[in-house]
């Protein structure tokens, strides 16, 4: 069995296990936000939506894709987050919300998605979603084709770098509903990633190495 074969195992086996939930959630959730979290009501009228935690190997090591948002006028424009969307109505599940999203925003072949189990759902208060991470893998991609009208560009980044403590840091970010908001986020590069995606992204790192 490959490297890569034994870390998906991994996360298979440690997500039937109890999640850290919101104990991850907080550690890199904004102060409001956090402060916000603090109620449980919080999104109980919420539309559903999915995303896609997809990882793919590398020479054999786990990296995880990631979208671009195109600019718009809109609460996440141009922002770094993983691949998904609301649920439609066509939609059995939102792991097969998670898998039509992905399959329509990098242009990959939806059979190829082997979907490993999900994460804890997260509340996202300025679109007003109830967000499921499905947690997933590609054995194998050949190459992406964005969804132009919201993917600006496609990300591929090794996941040592989400549990390299180095890459953790405090930012300012020009949100679209609050200017110079102080985040903490993950800073690869020219990259920022925060909010949901770094939440979401925190407690598959703590789920991993339990």
């Amino acid at each position: 069995m490959s490297s890569f074969e034994d870390f998906t195992q991994n996360i298979y086996n440690n997500l039937q296990k109890p999640l850290p939930g919101l104990m991850a959630h907080l550690q890199m959730a904004p102060a409001e936000r956090a402060e916000m979290m603090k109620y449980p009501d919080s999104g109980k009228d919420a539309r559903e939506a999915a995303v896609m935690i997809l990882f793919h190997p590398v020479n054999d090591q786990p990296h995880l894709i990631f979208i671009v948002r195109q600019s718009y006028d809109g609460v996440h424009s141009g922002q770094i987050s993983f691949p998904g969307g609301k649920r439609e109505p066509e939609d059995p599940d939102l792991i097969q919300t998670a898998i039509r999203e992905t399959a329509e925003e990098i242009g990959i072949n939806s059979k190829i998605i082997r979907v490993l189990g999900t994460t804890s759902p997260l509340f996202i208060p300025p679109s007003n979603f109830m967000v499921t991470p499905v947690v997933g893998y590609c054995p194998t991609i050949d190459n992406f084709t964005p969804q132009e009208s919201e993917v600006k560009e496609v990300l591929t980044i090794p996941f040592t770098h989400f549990t390299d403590g180095r890459y953790k840091k405090v930012h300012t970010v020009n949100a679209s509903y609050k200017r110079n908001m102080m985040v903490p986020c993950y800073r690869i590069q020219e990259h920022i990633i925060w909010g949901a995606t770094a939440m979401m992204l925190n407690e598959l790192v703590e789920i991993i190495k339990n």
